[in-house]
C-alpha cells in the first residue's frame, strides 16, 4: 500500500504537463486534476461499505488496487 501511494505522489504532479503536452485546455486541465480527488472522496466510503458488507477486505483492497493499475496502465495507450 505504502508503495502503491508512493508511485501515485511520484506521477500526479506531472499530470498536469502531461495533458498540457496533449493540448488540453486549461479549465480542462483543472478539472482533470481535481477529479483524483472527487473520486476518492466518493469511492473510499463506497468500496469500505462494499468491504464491510461482503465481510472480504482482502479481496475488495485487491481489487480495488487492479483496477488502479489497470486505469493507469491504461494511460500508456493516450496516442500524443
Amino acid at each position: 500500500y505504502f508503495f502503491f501511494e508512493a508511485s501515485i505522489s511520484c506521477v500526479l504532479p506531472y499530470m498536469a504537463l502531461y495533458y498540457k503536452e496533449l493540448g488540453f485546455r486549461n479549465q480542462t486541465i483543472g478539472l482533470l486534476s481535481s477529479l483524483c480527488t472527487f473520486v476518492s472522496i466518493l469511492g473510499a466510503p463506497f468500496w469500505g461499505a462494499i468491504a464491510d458488507k461482503t465481510r472480504r477486505l482482502s479481496e475488495t483492497m485487491l481489487l480495488t488496487f487492479a483496477f488502479g493499475v489497470i486505469f493507469r496502465m491504461s494511460l500508456l495507450f493516450v496516442a500524443g
